[in-house]
């Protein structure tokens, strides 16, 4: 994990395809609430992810900051648009990165979660930078990173 995040001004709009589910922080944080992980067990198990492509999981239509509910929606930008599945467009517009890295694909997890505090902890401490709690997405790649991607807007 990066010690501090860096900015993208604009990275162009795009779309995953996946499939979604709505929950929220504190639902996550208990085991018998959580939704998370049964989505990522049916992507998986539906085999929606190739392994050349990257993959997203895309935090939008937020009910109002990180205490709210939330959409996530786990798929790839490569997937053609489906009736059983949900797609989530990306708009263009500027990012925080911060950077998760792992020493092994059980770890990573663990690694994401610390850069998700890492997130929270810099947003309650910012002056510079506000979320926009427009679109936020997670990207993997084939290595034992993500990054997080994070809506912003400069103060004042």
């Amino acid at each position: 994990m990066s010690a501090s995040p860096h900015f993208l001004p604009a990275v162009p709009s795009f779309g995953v395809t996946g499939l979604r589910v709505r929950t929220c922080n504190d639902d996550e944080m208990k085991p018998e609430l959580a939704r998370i992980p049964g989505l990522w067990e049916r992507v998986l198990s539906a085999g929606l992810l190739q392994t050349d492509k990257p993959v997203f999981a895309v935090y939008s239509g937020y009910e109002s900051d990180h205490t709210g509910t939330y959409d996530l929606t786990v798929g790839t930008s490569s997937l053609a648009p489906h009736l059983s599945l949900a797609t989530t467009e990306i708009p263009t517009q500027g990012y925080l990165v911060f950077e998760a890295q792992a020493e092994s694909a059980e770890a990573l997890h663990s690694a994401v979660f610390a850069a998700w505090q890492q997130v929270w902890r810099f947003f309650g401490q910012s002056t510079e930078w506000r979320r926009s709690y427009s679109a936020d997405f997670e990207r993997y790649d084939e290595t034992l990173s993500a990054t997080l991607h994070i809506a912003v807007e400069r103060c004042g």
